[in-house]
Order: C-alpha cells, then sequence, then structure tokens
C-alpha cells in the first residue's frame, strides 16, 4: 500500500501538534505524560496568583497551579492545582497556602501537610489559607506607629492651645495677680510664724507652769492611785447591788400604775365617774352652783326671819314645827327659783 503525499503532509503536522503541545507545556512546567492528582481550594483573593505557578513544599516545587476560576454565584475564586508526585500522602486536613515566592512579588502555593488519618483523593478540596502581602504587613507596623503619631499631634494641639492661653493678655494678668497673691500669702504665713514664736517666747513661764500643773495632777493621780481604785470597786459594787435588786419588779409596778393613771384620765376626758361628769358635765355642775345658792338664801332667811321655821313658847305652850309662809313669800322663793334655773 502506498501512502499518499497526503497522508505524509497530515501525519507530520499532526507530530508537530503534538509536539508543540507538549514543549508548550513542558515549559510551564507541566508534565503531560506524566501521572498526576488534581486538587481544588476556594479563596476570596488570590494576591495575583497565575496559572502554571508552582506548588512547593518545603521550597521543593511538587506541582503547579492549572487554573484559576471566578465563581460569580458565592464570589469565591476556585484554584485547581495539580500534583506530580504520585507517592506522595496528602492528608484530607492539609491547606494549600498562597504565599510569596520572591522579592518581585511573584506567588507560589505551598502545600502544609496535615495530621489527619485519612488522606485526600484526586480532586478533592483541600482547605485554604493567604499569607499576608509585603503592603499589609507594612500597614500593620506602621498602623501602631500612625496612632502614637495621632496621639502626640493631638498632645502637640494642646499644649500649643495652652500656650496661646498662657501668652493671652488677659491670662498673663491673671498669672500676675495669682503670683502676687502667693506671695502676700508666704508673707503672712511668715507674718503668722513670727507672731508664734513671740507668742512662745512671751508665754513660756506660763507654759511651763501649765505643765508643772499638768505633772503635779499626774503625780496626785499616781498618789491616789489606791483611792481611785476604791472608788471604782464601790461603784461597781453599787452597780452590782442594783443588777442583784428587783429592780426589774418595781419598774413594772410603777409602769402598771402609770397605766392605772392613764386609764382614770381617759374616764375623766370621756365624762364617766363622778369626776367626770363634774369636769366634762356643765348642767350637773351648772344643778350644783343652783343648789348651793338656793341653800344660801335659806339659811339667810332663816337668819332673817327664824320665827317662821321655830316657834317656841315660854310658858310650856305646845310647840308646833310647821312652817308657816305667806302667800307673797312664796312667790318670792318661786321667783327667785327661775332665776337660778335660768342662770
Amino acid at each position: 500500500m502506498k501512502i499518499t503525499r497526503e497522508v505524509k503532509i497530515g501525519f507530520i503536522v499532526l507530530i508537530g501538534i503534538v509536539i508543540s503541545y507538549v514543549g508548550i507545556n513542558y515549559l510551564k512546567g507541566i508534565a503531560v505524560f506524566a501521572n498526576q492528582r488534581s486538587f481544588f481550594a476556594l479563596y476570596e483573593r488570590v494576591e495575583g496568583l497565575q496559572p502554571s505557578n508552582p506548588v512547593v513544599i518545603s521550597g521543593y516545587q511538587i506541582g503547579q497551579v492549572r487554573r484559576v476560576t471566578y465563581l460569580p454565584i458565592s464570589r469565591q475564586l476556585l484554584v485547581e492545582v495539580s500534583i506530580n508526585e504520585k507517592d506522595l500522602a496528602i492528608p484530607k486536613d492539609s491547606r494549600l497556602r498562597i504565599q510569596s515566592s520572591g522579592l518581585l512579588g511573584s506567588k507560589e502555593i505551598l502545600l502544609q501537610i496535615g495530621e489527619s488519618p485519612e488522606l485526600a483523593q484526586h480532586r478533592d478540596t483541600l482547605q485554604t489559607s493567604v499569607e499576608t502581602g509585603i503592603m499589609e504587613s507594612v500597614n500593620q507596623e506602621i498602623l501602631p506607629l500612625k496612632l502614637k503619631t495621632e496621639q502626640l499631634l493631638a498632645q502637640v494641639d494642646s499644649v500649643l492651645t495652652i500656650f496661646q492661653i498662657i501668652l493671652d493678655e488677659n491670662t498673663q494678668t491673671n498669672v500676675a495677680k495669682s503670683l502676687k497673691s502667693v506671695r502676700m500669702a508666704i508673707q503672712s504665713l511668715e507674718l503668722t510664724a513670727f507672731r508664734l514664736d513671740t507668742l512662745v517666747a512671751e508665754e513660756r513661764s506660763k507654759l511651763s507652769e501649765i505643765l508643772n500643773h499638768v505633772e503635779s495632777i499626774s503625780g496626785n493621780l499616781a498618789a491616789n492611785n489606791d483611792a481611785l481604785t476604791n472608788v471604782i470597786q464601790n461603784f461597781s459594787a453599787i452597780s452590782d447591788s442594783l443588777l442583784a435588786s428587783d429592780l426589774k419588779t418595781v419598774i413594772a409596778n410603777a409602769s402598771d400604775a402609770m397605766k392605772e393613771v392613764s386609764n382614770i384620765t381617759e374616764k375623766i376626758n370621756r365624762g364617766e365617774g363622778t369626776m367626770g361628769m363634774l369636769i366634762n358635765n356643765d348642767s350637773l355642775y351648772n344643778n350644783l352652783t343652783s343648789a348651793s345658792k338656793q341653800l344660801d338664801l335659806l339659811m339667810e332667811d332663816l337668819r332673817v326671819n327664824p320665827d317662821r321655821y321655830v316657834r317656841v313658847s315660854v310658858f310650856g305652850g305646845k310647840r308646833e314645827n310647821k312652817v308657816q309662809l305667806s302667800r307673797k313669800d312664796i312667790e318670792t322663793l318661786r321667783e327667785q327659783l327661775r332665776e337660778d334655773l335660768k342662770e
């Protein structure tokens, strides 16, 4: 069978395409014919990670980034990595960490091996983390300095404000007055101290005499210590006697007596009994007054006209005990009784 020229050309083109594909992937670091495993990772941000960036472990490249895909629904970035080392055991809790690979800002993924006994399988999704960038690190370092600088500027502003207040004319006048007042107060204290010194010097003899009296009093107290002890003991004996006596019963009896007096007073105030009626009932008082007046009138009439009530016979005649009053006397007594009742 004769191979035509067209077939030869087509075969050569196909071989060229395969060689180009393998060469391009080789230049990208992708081993086309190697037994590779793929894993996925989800990131909020990838910090400039690009396909073909290396995947390393302890600084050794074991794979590379195949593709980075944006997921619009979850607003996350899906990164697919390929691992060339088929014998490398990757636990399920391993982590793919994006980090810088040089000073120029290129990125790589660091495979952090976990400790789970369960191994991750082909096309599993691993945990992720992102290394802090240079700018973020610088910002974190500069932030405390920035805060301190702001505080310092605020303090400087406060100091400048205070200086402006001090340099004001009114403030200077007030400060001068305050200093003058302080100076006068110090002079007054000095004068007071001088007067105290003078007073102490003048009254030194009296102070000495007072101290001698105090010493004499203390000596008398020391000399009469036994007598004072006896007095205290006597007071103690008296207090013991009071405690031993039936003082509680006496107080109780006095309390009962006061209660009885209070009850009697309440009855008098309520008008109970003769005393209460005399104090609170005006009619009884008026009746007694009226009876007293009538008795006075009767006694006065008996004194003036004894023959109306008592008749004595000198010659042994019959004595009549019956009292005989005229009609005029009866009318007079009635009028008098009416007036007394009206009063």
